[in-house]
């Protein structure tokens, strides 16, 4: 082989590890942009409540709104420490303004009025170990058939993108579906 001929060969060669090299750094960038995608978190729990009018809205002592949050991944099942999947902060807001005059709120966490704050701070796969709260419905003295209102629950955090809630509810709905 000649000189000129091993000359070119080492070019090609260095211009193959620097061609390589581009190319692992651009697939590494390109893994640490997918990673910082914000993880979709869904809140979970019944979105419409019907309050009779005749007092049969469940165990008084029961919650009928069981507010969770929804992460991507497989559920742990299993002993020891549950795996988190994000670690921060996060906020849940349960705003049940919209139920004045129409029903009585009972909200989880520090509540002040009808809004209430929720704060955590890992978050799991699956529902099982991210509970947020319960929410109890009652009628109030100004409620009245055919009365609706809504209650919004929010969230926020680093990296993390909420899907929100809203719980429809209506007074006096098993008995408006019977007639």
């Amino acid at each position: 082989m000649t000189q000129q001929a091993r000359r070119l060969r080492a070019r090609l060669a260095a211009l193959g590890a620097v061609g390589a090299t581009a190319l692992a750094a651009a697939g590494v960038q390109g893994a640490a942009h997918a990673a910082e995608a914000p993880l979709p978190v869904v809140i979970t729990g019944e979105d419409r409540v019907d309050l009779s009018l005749h007092s049969d809205n469940g165990d008084p002592t029961e919650p009928q709104v069981d507010l969770r949050l929804d992460v991507p991944g497989e559920e742990f099942e299993g002993d020891g420490e549950v795996p988190s999947v994000h670690r921060g902060e996060y906020t849940i807001r349960i705003d049940a303004r919209g139920l004045k005059g129409v029903a009585r709120a009972d909200l989880p966490c520090e509540a002040d009025g009808l809004v209430a704050v929720c704060t955590g701070y890992d978050l799991y796969a699956g529902t099982t170990f991210n509970r947020v709260g319960g929410i109890r419905l009652d009628l109030s003295d100004d409620s009245e058939a055919g009365d609706t209102g809504k209650i919004v629950v929010t969230g926020e955090g680093e990296g993390l993108d909420f899907t929100p809630l809203t719980v429809d509810v209506r007074v006096g709905g098993p008995e408006l579906l019977n007639r």
